[in-house]
């Protein structure tokens, strides 16, 4: 920190600002954490363009900076070995250089640029009449919303998510200029709070003030990681997985509704004739555990011009734990039996610390069960969370509680699956299916309860 600190107090002029420019940068910019290192992708372009120098000023800045900490200009096949997530490139587009810097060193320029407030010159947009109010919803696989610059009945502002979860890039395709460009828009979350602001000024009659500017705001402090709930819904045919997002951030809520639908006589008729019809290849139907977020996307071409869709989900907060049991050798003809064994299950989750006591159990087959149980706080990190003794400890206390379930209901045989226990895992939920011996049969659940006043579904399929 005393050697970056020093470098800011020896340059004058345009250097000063092409290095400030550059700690600043580093500083704010969403870094990924791959291992013991940070990720960020950076050119010496962006530094001139952002302190309004020369490239020649901005590349001796860059050779200052690298040599005070140290950082490695990787090949992009190394961050994807790492884990790394690389920016989408468009028609024509370039990376930057993949730097990867030291856990101190990114904290070192993350405390420099707070000491001496540093900001790049182009950030010209103030911040109380440059945002206005949004209110996403999810269109399909599209984020959503309805345009604040604009009478907007329809939503047509399309937003795309960053892969921190809370910020991000948009366009609307209601506004446009002269050129017919369209309006682009930064976006963030502060909070339950969505806010947006112009890219660039295109709109006439837009407010005064709005000019250019970047997405990273330097005068606030970050919003928390994170978007709602919005739990994947997959069908698995031959064709392969597709996936959507569902409307219900509940999952409970969510495996009720699709039980109550997969019950009635129409959703059985069709289901056998969908069975006769295809030679018993009916779709697996599956819904994530935990809540999920985009942080990929793909770009379509539409009669509009291209758009940009989800294209790879990932979890957001651990809130659920799954048991999936299989490989039984046989089970009871009815779900009477395995409904009163899921009584004692529920006492167990309402009694057990780390638990909240909310549970459903889904009767996947003749020969299969799946048990979710909520934990009692949700977890912003589930990829870590699920490394954790805590983590291990509940997982290994909800097999064994829902196999003495199953042996109490009449199941024989079987295992616990644990390869159900990591992030982004799916379950089945309620519908009509195909088994592994290729009959027809009804995923459904036998039992769910709100830790006071259970459900009970209890019907033969």
């Amino acid at each position: 920190m005393e050697r970056l600190q020093g470098l800011l107090d020896r340059t004058e002029g345009k250097l000063h600002d092409a290095v400030a420019a550059l700690v600043w940068r580093l500083a704010v910019h969403p870094a990924q954490r791959l291992g013991v290192m940070h990720y960020t992708e950076l050119s010496v372009g962006y530094i001139a363009q952002a302190a309004g120098v020369g490239r020649e000023t901005a590349r001796q800045a860059w050779h200052l900076l690298r040599e005070c900490l140290g950082w490695f200009v990787v090949h992009p096949r190394r961050v994807r070995g790492m884990g790394g997530q690389l920016r989408r490139l468009s028609d024509g587009g370039r990376w930057g250089q993949h730097l990867l810097l030291t856990a101190d060193a990114a904290a070192a320029a993350e405390q420099v640029a707070a000491d001496c407030d540093l900001h790049p010159t182009h950030t010209a947009l103030p911040d109380a009449p440059g945002w206005r109010p949004l209110q996403p919803t999810l269109r399909g696989r599209h984020l959503m919303a309805c345009c604040p610059w604009h009478d907007d009945d329809t939503p047509s502002l399309l937003l795309n998510v960053n892969p921190d979860g809370c910020s991000g890039s948009g366009v609307c395709f209601g506004c446009a200029d002269d050129q017919g460009r369209a309006l682009r828009v930064y976006w963030r979350r502060d909070g339950d709070d969505y806010r947006a602001r112009p890219a660039r000024r295109i709109v006439a009659g837009a407010p005064a003030g709005q000019g250019s500017g970047t997405i990273d705001n330097p005068t606030t402090p970050p919003p928390p990681p994170g978007l709602p709930g919005l739990h994947l819904l997959g069908t698995l045919d031959a064709r392969g997985m597709r996936r959507r997002a569902s409307q219900c951030p509940d999952l409970l809520a969510l495996l009720r509704h699709a039980d109550r639908r997969s019950g009635t006589d129409k959703a059985a008729g069709l289901a056998a004739w969908e069975y006769a019809r295809t030679d018993g290849q009916l779709p697996d139907l599956y819904v994530s555990v935990e809540p999920m977020a985009p942080v990929r996307w793909r770009t379509l071409t539409t009669r509009r011009g291209e758009v940009r869709v989800p294209d790879r989900w990932e979890p957001t907060t651990a809130r659920w734990l799954l048991a999936d049991l299989d490989g039984f050798t046989d089970g009871p003809i009815g779900d009477c039996s395995l409904a009163r064994a899921a009584l004692a299950l529920e006492r167990w989750a309402q009694s057990t610390p780390g638990l909240s006591g909310r549970l459903a159990v889904v009767r996947t087959s003749h020969l299969g069960v799946q048990v979710v149980a909520e934990l009692d706080q949700d977890h912003p990190d589930p990829r870590r969370w699920h490394g954790t003794a805590q983590a291990h400890t509940l997982a290994r206390g909800l097999d064994a509680a829902a196999m003495t379930a199953a042996r109490e209901a009449g199941f024989a045989g079987g295992h616990a699956d644990q390869c159900v226990h990591a992030a982004g895992r799916l379950m089945r939920r309620p519908g009509w299916r195909a088994d592994k011996l290729g009959d027809l049969c009804r995923s459904r659940l036998v039992h769910a309860s709100e830790g006071s006043a259970p459900f009970t579904s209890v019907g033969d399929a």
